[in-house]
């Protein structure tokens, strides 16, 4: 899924590596019960990729509060054994 030298900054400005992207995902207390990507495009540059695109998504916390988000997000993806790994994500 992600690269051991992941890095994700939130729209926000925090910067999270792999360890605290994941548990940052892990603690969520919720579900997602929608999630859109729009217009994604992707280049391939030899074992790179650039993904850009926005996305619409839909949080429902465990308290029954509803979050309701959309983004922008360039990705940037490497090709590694076993596929292509998302190594940096920027939202905003």
């Amino acid at each position: 899924m992600v690269t051991n030298d992941y890095i994700h900054v939130d729209a926000d400005g925090r910067v999270r590596d792999k360890a605290g992207y994941l548990e940052a995902v892990r603690s969520a207390a919720g579900r997602y019960t929608d999630y859109r990507l729009r217009d994604n495009h992707i280049a391939v540059l030899g074992n790179m990729a650039w993904v850009h695109g926005s996305f619409e998504n839909r949080f429902e916390a465990a308290d029954g509060t509803i979050r309701n988000k959309s983004a922008r997000h360039p990705r940037l993806y490497r090709l590694e054994a076993g596929g292509w790994r998302n190594c940096a994500m920027e939202l905003r």
